[in-house]
């Protein structure tokens, strides 16, 4: 089973949890583990919180047993974008403060179900100096750290979402969310970094 849920739409992971025919913690183990074995070279996380995860995923299977009623994405592990995640650092850089909540898109994640276990790297989220070089080329950006391409790792992904473009290929989580404010065009950047990285 674990080698189907690579490739399994979120759905159906989703109908077979609700029917006990896989359990939402061996969904998250099994993303987990695709994410201990892939991300050092694709870098597409920022955070990645293992021991919530499987904290989640106990209360969403013990929620099955009962049978309490189920949201779309009960036991379903997402990622989002590096945006405010209860007790995680907030977006940016390292030393970033830890948020106080969760973003209102992770809200309702949650209250749908989602196992929120990380957010996703974004474009330049190791730059030390945002100023540019020469005309559309910063000078600071930390390619150690940087997400790449999944097709060829000598490229980037795309720009903001880039960790969220990188991850669904391989793929190393069941369903990556992004999340913009509200009156900012959602779609734009999501579209760039998805076709940069073929998706």
């Amino acid at each position: 089973m674990s080698e189907e849920l690579t490739w399994m739409p979120a759905w159906k992971i989703r109908e077979l949890i609700g029917k006990a025919d896989v359990s939402s913690l061996e969904v998250t183990e099994h993303f987990l583990g695709r994410i201990e074995q892939l991300d050092p070279q694709l870098k597409t996380f920022h955070n990645l919180d293992v021991a919530g995860a499987r904290a989640q995923a106990n209360r969403a299977d013990e929620a099955v047993r009962r049978g309490d009623e189920l949201g779309t994405l009960h036991g379903i592990p997402v990622c989002v974008k590096d945006i405010s995640l209860a007790e995680m650092p907030q977006m940016g850089a390292t030393g970033s403060p830890m948020a106080k909540r969760d973003a209102l898109g992770v809200e309702r994640l949650r209250q749908a179900g989602a196992i929120v276990f990380g957010t996703n790297t974004m474009m330049m989220s190791g730059a030390t100096d945002l100023s540019q070089s020469s005309p559309g080329v910063f000078a600071g950006f930390n390619w150690d750290v940087e997400a790449c391409n999944p097709w060829d790792t000598s490229r980037v992904p795309g720009w903001s979402s880039s960790g969220g473009a990188s991850a669904p290929r391989p793929p190393i989580g069941a369903h990556c969310h992004r999340h913009r404010p509200l009156g900012e065009n959602p779609s734009r950047r999501q579209r760039r970094s998805g076709r940069v990285s073929a998706l």
